[in-house]
């Protein structure tokens, strides 16, 4: 039997035993309780973004529908294997991440794109609309068997360094090793000549202790002092990249179907109050971490704008968009570059509502 199969059959054993015990008013609440699993930990900003939906639909729909149990930290499922393991049903709801397997996301991942907006709240809003008006990204969504519940406001991209250095140009950073991931990795090589090192989020702590990695990248400006790795980090860098990251809430889709229509339209009223919701903890995060550093000494350096146009004629970004696409383009049937076109037009519309900035002012 599966790990998804066996947790199902408990859950179903715990509803008709809460039946029994308690009378016929709570079978419906009890069919209707999710497990959710992120790799995040508890304190992040993006679990208690995610927490909050399912607390808000649970509140609006008189019990019918809650929280059966929660894992933190990938104690349930890692990173790399929470998009697998959510359209397998391990657990009913979760974080999930686009970029880390864009062969199963090729559209939504667009929406990590290098300097696609420096408004995270503006980047969740177009995903969101996206997912209602354009058929092919809820089709991505579902043949991995999951349902897009909301997308979170992201924050642009922080560069956090451990080493006993300081940061007071961008060339400073050249030759460090810093962790990343993904295509970012290239990003960080190609824009500034550093060294990109893959170690897994939980891992950080650990790889700046031992001097596998000398700073951490691909991670928001509210992360460090949320995941306590203020004592460890010496200087934190704005390097203009913008949000890198598109990740959201989804759910398993045969655990959404089961919903009753009632609940369903309660999500789709809360998805659109996410963007809002998620972006107030984005700043709250921020200046925990402003607060933090600032109290420890941590040296802030914000690249200046003429760094930021160094770094992206580095990249040539055009040509990168345009290879993005092209790698994307071999995993659907979908129009990417009609679909990139539709997102960078919605951000616009979004970031001119939008009141975020990234500012290194506690």
């Amino acid at each position: 039997m599966r790990l998804g199969t066996k947790l199902k059959a408990v859950a179903a054993a715990s509803s008709i035993a809460a039946a029994a015990a308690f009378g016929s008013a709570l079978p419906a609440l009890a069919q209707q309780s999710i497990i959710y699993s992120t790799y995040a930990h508890q304190g992040a900003i993006s679990t208690r973004g995610n927490l909050w939906f399912i607390e808000e639909v649970a509140k609006r729909s008189d019990g019918k529908f809650a929280i059966k149990d929660t894992f933190f930290s990938g104690a349930l499922l890692k990173g790399a294997d929470q998009i697998e393991g959510l359209g397998d049903g391990i657990a009913d709801a979760g974080y999930v991440c686009t970029g880390y397997d864009i062969t199963r996301f090729p559209l939504a991942s667009m929406a990590e794109m290098p300097y696609l907006t420096e408004k995270g709240d503006a980047l969740a809003a177009a995903v969101n609309e996206l997912y209602e008006t354009y058929p092919p990204l809820k089709e991505e969504f579902h043949r991995n068997n999951l349902e897009l519940l909301g997308t979170e406001s992201p924050s642009p991209m922080i560069i956090g360094v451990g080493k006993d250095v300081r940061i007071e140009k961008a060339a400073d950073l050249a030759g460090l090793k810093i962790r990343a991931f993904g295509p970012h990795a290239e990003l960080l090589r190609d824009g500034g000549g550093i060294v990109p090192v893959f170690v897994e989020v939980s891992e950080i702590g650990t790889g700046l202790q031992t001097g596998l990695i000398d700073g951490y990248s691909t991670l928001p400006l509210w992360y460090p002092a949320a995941a306590n790795f203020i004592d460890m980090t010496t200087n934190i860098v704005s390097p203009g990249v913008g949000t890198y990251y598109s990740c959201n809430i989804s759910m398993n889709l045969d655990t959404y179907n089961s919903l009753d229509e009632d609940v369903k339209q309660i999500i789709a009223e809360v998805r659109k109050e996410f963007p809002k919701k998620t972006i107030e903890l984005t700043i709250e995060g921020d200046q925990e971490t402003l607060s933090q550093g600032k109290e420890a000494g941590i040296n802030f350096y914000k690249f200046t704008p003429e760094e930021v146009e160094e770094w992206k004629s580095r990249l040539d970004i055009d040509s990168l968009r345009a290879a993005w696409i092209e790698e994307r383009q071999k995993y659907t049937n979908a129009d990417v570059s009609e679909f990139t076109d539709k997102l960078m037009e919605l951000v616009a519309k979004y970031e001119a509502q939008s009141t975020y900035t990234q500012d290194f002012t506690p």
